[in-house]
């Protein structure tokens, strides 16, 4: 999942590390002020938009969505087993983290009010993995004013799948993704997020850094 102007920095090491898996590329258009920022927050839509469009071009039972950002240099099947419904990093309870998930307060209420009780969130939406079956329920003509509310990503479908039923569980495996940017891990194998630099930039910089002689 990428835009024209962020490209794909870690597709060399994706490809490297899951020869043989298939991958598709969901390229959208490169927002600015106003509209990049309701992008952001909405950008859930972009999911359900790609399946609507392209599920039958998939043969496999479930789909990885990973962000443009995300760093993995591992075979995803060593660390992600496939389960039905929604697999994330973490996953935001209503009942016991409304007071610390700083979403709940403010995106709660434009839930629908039966959707409330049983709202999670998938934290952060940067590596989700879907059953199909899952992908096929959010797609439901039915939800497309869910849809087109403003609604913060990652309450939104997380809490639409709780509601009909489809589990939604975190993945201990994902723990390194989080929302604050992290360095190149050039030591280190596993699935990182968010890392801004690529492998080529992240080398000019450490040479740079030694010709200036700063470690």
């Amino acid at each position: 999942m990428t835009s024209a102007k962020t490209g794909l920095p870690h597709l060399m090491e994706f490809t490297e590390a899951n020869r043989g898996l298939r991958q598709h590329q969901c390229i959208g258009k490169a927002f600015t002020g106003e509209e990049r920022y309701q992008m952001w927050r909405n950008c859930d839509r972009n999911i359900r938009d790609w399946w609507r469009q392209h599920r039958d071009q998939v043969g496999s039972s479930h789909v990885v969505f990973m962000e443009w950002d995300v760093l993995c240099n591992v075979r995803l099947e060593t660390l992600i087993e496939p389960a039905e419904g929604l697999l994330c990093p973490e996953v935001k309870s209503c009942t016991e983290d409304f007071d610390s998930w700083y979403w709940f307060k403010g995106e709660l209420p434009k839930l629908p009010v039966e959707m409330q009780p049983t709202a999670c969130g998938a934290v952060p939406l940067a590596l989700l993995q879907f059953s199909r079956s899952a992908l096929d329920l959010i797609c439901v003509e039915r939800f497309d004013e869910l849809y087109a509310r403003d609604l913060y990503c990652e309450l939104r479908t997380s809490s639409l799948l709780s509601w009909l039923g489809v589990p939604v569980r975190s993945c201990e495996a994902l723990k390194e993704l989080d929302w604050r940017p992290q360095p190149y891990p050039w030591l280190r194998r596993g699935i990182f997020h968010p890392v801004k630099k690529s492998y080529y930039l992240g080398s000019l910089t450490r040479l740079l850094r030694r010709w200036l002689g700063r470690g």
